[in-house]
């Protein structure tokens, strides 16, 4: 389980745990429609991400490096509040898969409660370390407990956004997860472009979106009566628990690799530089969401060869899987390629430093997506204890005592260097373990017959 929660969260947009599950026995098409799931979840994406690299543009022209590089922090801190709200709960939702609304209803209620008694410990927390939390992430003190807040709000719209794909509900997924980006890009334009906001206004666009898919949520549950809470079981809240607090190491190490190079950066550089790191780091998302959308599709045909057990079957699999190294490799490398004329077209000069991160960026996301091949064979195999120390947590380590060394010796780029190297030994490691819990004929898939 530690590995799905892996290949979920793909680093995604804003919060790892956007993405659907793969496969089910009742998620393969849209009934109304007929259109396969993939592609409706992966719909979503591509347009958020289109609209976004429009508005990236326009952000560029009228926000400082200073101002993205606070809004990267508000993002990084925003989002360990949400990963500690949410205890690792919405895999159980997703693992439950309910059909039925009243039983989906009473989990769902054991959930919100326990989720926001965590959310109000953490609030606690946050108001106590409020000074030293706030000179850890170089913000004001006074923005701590705003931020720690917005990850209780991000936690309800992301439960109303996940019940949808427990449901099998593709297109209202979808359409909530483009609703809540669409509105956090518009309302955000109207405070930078036309008041004059500094980076809180893309701050306060975040947050209109999630208040937005909540309000829209209550009116829903209280005139149309589709939803039903149920009664909150303490069988639940220990379920959630028992379920959760072991996969924090997993979530918290994904974190630090995903997190801990612009924290380094606006210590030791300045929070300038972080702000256009942050630009790179949006840029190469987009790489990400390509191959999530790989993953998600090779994943089944993947399963079903090596379900077969055969020589032949698994050497086909291995030459899959190289078919796919490849493909995320020549796709960096084309993203190095075109990268200069992107930022000479679309992007501000003030940011244009950003390419020197990207051309490490794009190569270790290959090197991420490579991994992720890795990581599906263990999955296939169910012995996915081997993914936890061959991963984000052996990753994380490493990235916790290389990125300040690269920084300091090769200066700010040193933090891309470092997330390459770290992907780099996943890769191997994740290899390994995956070759131990299921050996496949990776010499012979080779040799050409």
């Amino acid at each position: 389980m530690a590995a799905l929660l892996r290949i979920e969260k793909q680093y995604n947009s804003n919060i790892y745990i956007f993405h659907p599950p793969i496969t089910n026995k009742h998620s393969k098409r849209n009934v109304f429609l007929k259109i396969p799931n993939s592609l409706i979840y992966l719909s979503g994406p591509l347009l958020n991400a289109g609209v976004s690299f429009v508005a990236l543009s326009i952000f560029t022209q009228f926000l400082s490096p200073e101002d993205f590089g606070y809004f990267t922090i508000f993002k990084i801190y925003s989002q360990i509040a949400t990963i500690i709200i949410i205890f690792n709960s919405f895999q159980l939702l997703l693992q439950k898969n309910y059909t039925n609304s009243s039983s989906l209803g009473g989990f769902h209620i054991t959930l919100f409660l326990f989720s926001s008694l965590v959310a109000i410990f953490l609030v606690g927390l946050s108001w106590l370390a409020k000074d030293g939390i706030a000179y850890l992430i170089q913000i004001p003190s006074e923005w701590v407990l705003p931020f720690t807040f917005y990850g209780w709000i991000n936690f309800c719209q992301l439960l109303w956004m996940n019940t949808q794909q427990a449901r099998e509900k593709a297109w209202s997924f979808v359409l909530l997860q483009s609703l809540s980006a669409l509105t956090a890009i518009g309302v955000s334009l109207y405070l930078v472009v036309e008041i004059g906001f500094d980076w809180t206004g893309r701050f306060y666009g975040a947050l209109a979106a999630s208040l937005l898919l909540i309000s829209l949520f209550l009116i829903l549950s209280l005139f149309t009566r589709k939803f039903s809470w149920g009664k909150p079981s303490f069988t639940q809240a220990r379920e959630i628990f028992q379920f959760g607090f072991p996969l924090f190491p997993q979530a918290l190490g994904a974190w630090v690799v995903s997190s801990i190079d612009r924290i380094y950066l606006t210590h030791m550089v300045g929070i300038a530089v972080t702000g256009i790191y942050s630009l790179a780091f949006a840029v190469a998302n987009v790489f990400i969401m390509l191959i999530t959308a790989v993953n998600r599709s090779f994943m089944p045909k993947l399963f079903a060869q090596l379900s077969l057990g055969t020589q032949e079957s698994q050497e086909l699999a291995v030459k899959n899987i190289l078919k796919v190294d490849l493909f995320y490799l020549l796709a960096a490398f084309l993203g190095c390629l075109i990268t200069p004329f992107f930022f000479s077209n679309f992007i501000h000069l003030k940011f244009y430093g950003a390419t020197d991160f990207l051309y490490w960026l794009l190569p270790a996301y290959a090197l991420y997506g490579i991994t992720q091949n890795h990581l599906n064979i263990i999955i296939f195999s169910k012995k996915t204890k081997a993914a936890s120390w061959s991963t984000d947590s052996l990753a994380a380590v490493i990235n916790i005592a290389l990125c300040p060394l690269m920084i300091y010796f090769f200066g700010a780029v040193g933090a891309a260097q470092s997330t390459f190297v770290c992907y780099l030994i996943a890769a191997f490691t994740s290899w390994y373990a995956a070759n131990r819990v299921l050996p496949l004929p990776w010499l012979s898939a080779l040799k050409v017959s």
